[in-house]
Order: C-alpha cells, then sequence, then structure tokens
C-alpha cells in the first residue's frame, strides 16, 4: 500500500535497512515524545483567549452538543474551532476546585482576615483618614448648610475638628471589629476567588507554573528519555512481527505503535509528578516528585496565593465592591453616623433644632458616606499590603504543613486533573502523525 511513499529507497532485508530503522524510529520516537510533552506544557496556559476559524453550520449545532463537548477548549458557541489554554479556558472552573480543593483545607475567609490583622488596619485606616477628616468635614458642612457653617466662630469650628479627630480612633477600630465579626456574611471568598482569576487568567497561570517549574521542566525532558527506550521497543515488535505472525508487520503498526507510546509519555509523566502519594519501593520513582518537594511547594504556594489571591487589596475591593458589598456600605454608614453625634456632643439636640431634622440627617449621612471613601487608600497602599501578605504567606504555609499528603496532593491536582485527559489524546494524536512521517520517509 505504501511502497511509492518513501523517499528514502532502502532495499527490503537488507543491512543498511535495518540500522536504518534501529536509529530512525527510536530517533523518531525520542523527539515526538519531546515534542508531546513540551507542546502539551503551552497547551495547558497558551493561548490566554481562544483563537480559531469559523465553521459553517457549527453556531447552529453547537447547542445541540452534549455539555461535555461544549465544554472542551476546542469549541466556542460562535462557531468557532481552535485552541485555548486549558487552564485559562477553565479559569472559573479551576478557581472553584481550588477554593473547594485547595483554600478551604486551609481555612475559612474569617482565618484569613483574622491574620491580617484587624487592628493594624484600624491603626492604618485612621491614620489616613485624620490626615484629611478636616476637609472632608468643612466640605460637606459647606455643601449641606453653608450659611451655618460660615456663622460659626473658628474657635467651634476647631472644636468639632478635634471632636471628630478624637472619635475617629475608636468608630475606626469599631468598624473593623466589626467587619471581622461579620466577614462571613460580608464576603463569599469563593466567588472573591473565581471573579479575580477570572478576570486575571495570566495569575491564574502563574501559580501552577511557578510553583511546577521543575515538573514542567521534567515533563518534557522526560518524554524524549521515554520514547527513546520505546523506540527500540516498537523497532523490536516490527522486526520479529514475521517470526511470531508469518507475515511481515502491517503499515499500520508504526503510528499505532506512535500512538500508544505518545499516549503512555504525557500519561506516565503527569503520573510521575502527583503518584504515588506514598513511597512504593517496586515504583522506580518511589513517590510523586510534587510531594517528593512539599516543603518546597507549599512556601511557593504559600507567597503566590498571599501576594496574588488572599490579599488585603483584593479582600477589601470585594468588601466595597463585590456582590455583597451593600452589606457593607450598610455597615459603614451605621457605624459612622454615631461618629457625628459624639462630635456634636452636648449641643446635637440645638444643632438639630438650629439646622432642622432632615437637613442634620443628611450631613451623617453625607459624613459618613464620605468617611468611608477612605477604605479603598487604605486597602491599596502597597508598602502596607505588603507587610500583611507576609502574615497571610506564613499562615497558609503552616497550615499546608500540616496536611497530609493526600489532601496536598488533590489540592493542586484537582484543578487540571478533569482535562488531562486531553493531553494524553494530543499525546497518541502526535505519535500517529510520527508513524506516518517515518513511514513517508523511510518505508515499512
Amino acid at each position: 500500500m505504501f511502497d511509492w511513499l518513501p523517499l528514502v529507497q532502502l532495499e527490503p532485508g537488507s543491512t543498511t535497512r535495518f540500522w536504518v530503522h534501529l536509529i530512525s524510529i527510536p530517533l523518531f520516537t525520542g523527539i515526538i515524545g519531546y515534542i508531546t510533552n513540551w507542546t502539551g506544557v503551552v497547551m495547558l496556559f497558551h493561548p490566554l483567549k481562544f483563537y480559531g476559524i469559523r465553521i459553517p453550520g457549527l453556531r447552529v449545532l453547537f447547542p445541540l452538543m452534549p455539555r461535555r463537548v461544549q465544554v472542551l477548549p476546542l469549541l466556542q458557541y460562535d462557531g468557532r474551532v481552535g485552541w485555548q489554554g486549558i487552564v485559562p479556558s477553565r479559569a472559573d472552573k479551576m478557581a472553584s476546585i481550588a477554593v473547594d480543593k485547595g483554600l478551604a483545607k486551609l481555612g475559612g475567609i474569617s482565618d484569613f482576615y483574622r491574620e491580617l490583622e484587624p487592628d493594624r488596619i484600624a491603626e492604618h485606616l485612621t491614620a489616613i483618614a485624620q490626615a484629611q477628616i478636616r476637609d472632608v468635614v468643612e466640605e460637606i458642612m459647606l455643601r449641606e448648610d453653608p450659611q451655618l457653617w460660615n456663622d460659626l466662630p473658628p474657635q467651634v469650628k476647631e472644636i468639632v475638628f478635634a471632636r471628630v479627630e478624637q472619635q475617629l480612633p475608636s468608630v475606626v477600630k469599631s468598624l473593623t471589629d466589626k467587619i471581622g465579626d461579620n466577614i462571613d456574611q460580608l464576603i463569599d471568598a469563593k466567588l472573591m476567588v473565581i471573579r479575580y482569576l477570572t478576570e486575571n487568567p495570566t495569575k491564574l497561570n502563574s501559580i501552577f507554573q511557578d510553583i511546577g517549574r521543575k515538573e514542567l521542566r521534567f515533563m518534557q525532558n522526560f518524554g524524549f528519555y521515554f520514547g527513546l527506550p520505546m523506540g527500540l521497543v516498537l523497532f523490536g515488535v516490527l522486526h520479529f512481527w514475521p517470526d511470531w505472525f508469518g507475515v511481515e508487520a502491517p503499515w499500520y503498526v508504526l503510528p499505532v505503535g506512535g500512538a500508544v507510546i505518545g499516549w503512555v509519555v504525557n500519561w506516565l509523566g503527569i503520573e510521575m509528578i502527583f503518584e504515588p502519594v506514598q513511597p512504593k519501593w517496586w515504583i522506580p520513582w518511589r513517590q510523586g516528585l510534587f510531594i517528593k518537594r512539599k516543603d518546597e511547594v507549599t512556601e511557593g504556594y504559600a507567597r503566590l496565593i498571599a501576594e496574588h489571591i488572599i490579599t488585603l487589596q483584593n479582600v477589601g475591593d470585594e468588601l466595597l465592591h463585590g456582590p455583597r458589598s451593600d452589606r457593607t456600605h450598610r455597615m459603614l454608614l451605621d457605624s459612622l453616623k454615631p461618629a457625628v453625634d459624639r462630635a456634636v456632643g452636648f449641643a446635637r439636640t440645638a444643632v438639630r433644632v438650629a439646622i432642622g431634622t432632615r437637613e442634620y440627617e443628611n450631613i451623617r449621612s453625607s459624613v459618613a458616606r464620605k468617611a468611608s471613601s477612605f477604605a479603598p487608600a487604605a486597602f491599596a497602599d502597597a508598602e502596607f499590603n505588603k507587610r500583611q501578605g507576609a502574615k497571610i504567606e506564613n499562615f497558609i504555609a503552616s497550615q499546608m504543613r500540616r496536611m497530609s499528603e493526600a489532601d496536598f496532593v488533590q489540592m493542586l491536582r484537582s484543578a487540571i486533573k478533569q482535562d488531562e485527559w486531553l493531553l494524553f489524546v494530543h499525546g497518541g494524536a502526535l505519535g500517529i502523525f510520527a508513524g506516518l512521517v517515518h513511514l513517508a520517509i523511510f518505508g515499512v
């Protein structure tokens, strides 16, 4: 069938043919094994967005396909066929699994908030607020009741300023404590992580790439180291086929053998990274490579989570802008309004009478809303974030060290486990391609 294909004409049964195939088949399987694993690693993370070509009619068929097919990174609902990196294409799913299988084992959002030290947050927020509170009071009073404010003697204005500044530390301390007591109602940690990682797929990639850098490099090299000797096995099968079955080996044995090698290269490479959980003396590598580096991986994982996920800035952003932010703003108003009353002090009733109850309530609400605008500045302070992030890093690392090996592997593998088969299929397809190329060059 393939007599016309070979680019290199070799006489059947010749010594030259024997040595050419003995050298070329293992070399092909080794190179393809390396390319398989290298491209497999690339396919895990790139591209960040879907790239493909539009296929006529696919847009109509897409809604009729099974859900398991629809979610493949090969297809898009708009009728395109192409590819998107497995990790970024599953950002929401992987973030969800990362929380359920990983962060949830390390602690709840209340535990992380406690490690951020609410007292330090209160001190930092107070320092920022005190630098601006006079301007805030002045601005609000001039807007709400300029006549009253302008008529007040400077000494009285100073008393108001002083009383507001005096109240700030206790008010802010009470506020951060109240946030801590109600943090589980104010923040949905799972939604926070999903939202952040979906909007920042490069961060999701970096978590896997940074902590698994050594294992990913091993996977690439392993493709060659395993593919080369498997090529010798495949050559042996082809060479002894006539002795076993009495006929020459069919042309399809080489591409089928390449498919098996390509599949096994990827499967075995991933298994070596994560399995076995406990050391097994009869397994050449004894224990999963990730588990052997548990201490090193723990430090890297804790650092990445503290720098990118559970940060003071992200917590603050979720509190102020997340799906439950209305609760936070209501709490801010309820906590800050009494500060106006305490600042006015014994003259509160007289002020109400002078400007009217409605105007007084407007002033209270305005002060509360304006004062709450100090929070984003406190949460976004890079230096303060770095200091508090170190505490989160230490907390995560200490919690991970207590995890069993099984939980440790589950936390790191669960996010990609459901899509590993795509890499195996990719390896098998490249193996078939390599076998066909070898046939085209050297023949059966």
